[in-house]
């Protein structure tokens, strides 16, 4: 079943929503389907629409318009796999595939998620979920919504680092 996460701007922290409905309306609206509280949204600002096995989005004559993947939507546009939706302030990657749960000790397979060669990093049992530190000034910082071998700059000092895979660490 289809997902998607839910970042607000600003704000530690994200929601994953499954997408259990042909037709989802999103807005600040109590009524919406799924209700966003930011005051940068309208009422009812989009709506996700599932087709078959595929799902778009389509702007509601919005104030502040819709964006998918950084390009301002107009007319209904297909979603893939990792399509990062912006409505205000809010933030949403979209997801094709059921969220899965992998237990430590379990190493995800990189062809099968699709990711490239990217450099692997042992994450240790007191490391912060998600996150890794810099390279060049050890600052630790957030890689959630990232994908492995992604550049993503420091906030700290601007260090470009590569997004390694994360292997987890079986619990003694």
């Amino acid at each position: 079943m289809a997902n998607i996460t839910i970042r607000y701007k600003d704000r530690d922290g994200y929601t994953i929503e499954e997408l259990n409905q042909d037709r989802i309306i999103l807005g600040r609206a109590s009524e919406c389907d799924l209700p966003l509280a930011s005051d940068q949204i309208s009422r009812q600002h989009c709506v996700l629409t599932r087709n078959d096995d595929s799902w778009s989005i389509e702007d509601l004559n919005s104030a502040n318009g819709t964006f998918v993947d950084g390009q301002r939507i107009r007319d209904p546009a297909p979603l893939k796999e990792r399509s990062r939706i912006k409505i205000g302030n809010v933030r949403i990657t979209f997801h094709y595939k059921e969220r899965r749960q992998h237990q430590n000790g379990i190493e995800l397979d990189p062809d099968e998620l699709g990711v490239d060669a990217a450099p692997q990093r042992s994450q240790g049992a007191d490391d912060p979920p998600e996150a890794i530190p810099c390279s060049a000034c050890t600052a630790w910082f957030s890689i959630a919504h990232r994908l492995p071998g992604e550049k993503m700059p420091c906030p700290c000092c601007g260090h470009r680092n590569v997004v390694p895979r994360l292997l987890a660490t079986a619990s003694a």
